[in-house]
């Protein structure tokens, strides 16, 4: 799988050490270095601790690749360019303009001095209705952004990444072995049609944790019109299966199939063996929102648990109970 690229955007000035601390926390943490990788500190280093104000224009290309940014705005607003814009505000607009998950981070309080332009920022923010967190200093701040990105690596996968997992999954022999024989399903894959390029990639990762996979296209003993019969097979292998597992995108809530499926799977098992695989196009889509039953179920999503810290691992999140179990464990228990 390919790092997610942070980009950082500040008055360099200004927060030189935070941003220097915030390299040090990304290129020394064993976890965090697994998943993401500093744009500016790896291919601009010379450039992220120098005085001299960047300029977007530069960097525009460098900014479109990156998958998440960090803003940080404190009192001072930076150099201003002809449309009275500093660089940071102009790559917050352009981040914002490319649905780029933007994580922003604001020095002091309401009452710390700040440049009125700076002011100004800030509110165009609370316009747009972001979450910010606010920070008082620099041990302040590295904590805030580890818990956000573990959170972001725990809200979904992107279809992109999805991909890249599954294309990046090693030949292992006893993986190959059980898709070789036939096996009985230990588990059901609900999709919507619309996604169905998307699941070829979420049948090699979920057998490759150890699942033999049910899923409809590959029934041959399934009619081809849709009839009782249908239904009826349908049921069966819910109910044989010992997991659930709903590969949710934003195009689930047009599905008249999902809402069903999942409905069976409500009567027959607990919910300790039904879990979502949420994946989005576009890292500021939302899934959940509009339909609040979601939140019911786990989540497959990144995360860290005992012993997992390979580029990978991919955990059953119960976030009811804040707890997480490896996958593979959570298939073949």
């Amino acid at each position: 799988m390919k790092a997610l690229k942070i980009f950082i955007s500040s008055a360099q000035k200004e927060f030189a050490a935070e941003r220097r601390a915030i390299a040090h926390l990304i290129e020394n943490d064993s976890f965090l270095l697994g998943y993401f990788e500093l744009l500016l500190q790896r291919h601009f280093k010379s450039i992220l601790f120098e005085d001299l104000p960047a300029r977007i224009g530069s960097f525009q290309e460098i900014i479109i690749s990156a998958d998440i940014f960090i803003i940080l705005i404190g009192r001072e607003y930076g150099s201003s360019d002809k449309n009275k814009l500093s660089p940071t505000q102009q790559e917050y607009r352009l981040a914002r303009s490319l649905r780029k998950p933007c994580l922003v981070f604001i020095k002091g309080t309401s009452q710390t001095p700040m440049d009125p332009k700076s002011r100004l920022f800030v509110q165009e923010i609370q316009r747009e209705d972001l979450t910010y967190q606010q920070f008082y200093n620099v041990k302040d701040l590295c904590k805030m952004i580890y818990a956000s990105l573990i959170q972001l690596l725990h809200t979904m996968v992107s279809f992109d990444h999805l991909n890249d997992i599954a294309s990046g999954l090693p030949e292992e022999s006893d993986f190959l072995l059980r898709r070789a024989k036939k096996r009985p399903h230990n588990t059901f894959l609900s999709y919507s049609g619309a996604d169905k390029k998307l699941v070829c990639a979420v049948i090699s990762i979920l057998e490759y944790h150890g699942a033999d996979v049910y899923i409809d296209y590959r029934d041959s003993h399934l009619p081809e019109d849709v009839t009782t019969e249908t239904a009826q097979a349908l049921k069966s292998a819910i109910q044989d299966a010992r997991c659930f597992i709903l590969f949710l995108t934003p195009n689930s809530k047009n599905s008249r199939w999902i809402p069903w499926e999942l409905g069976l799977c409500d009567g027959m098992k607990s919910s300790s063996s039904v879990a979502l695989f949420p994946s989005v196009k576009n890292w500021d889509e939302t899934i959940f929102a509009d339909r609040e039953y979601l939140t019911l179920y786990q989540r497959i999503s990144f995360g860290i648990t005992d012993g997992l810290k390979k580029i990978n691992d991919l955990v059953v999140l119960n976030h009811h109970t804040n707890t997480t179990t490896p996958l593979k464990k959570w298939i073949v228990r």
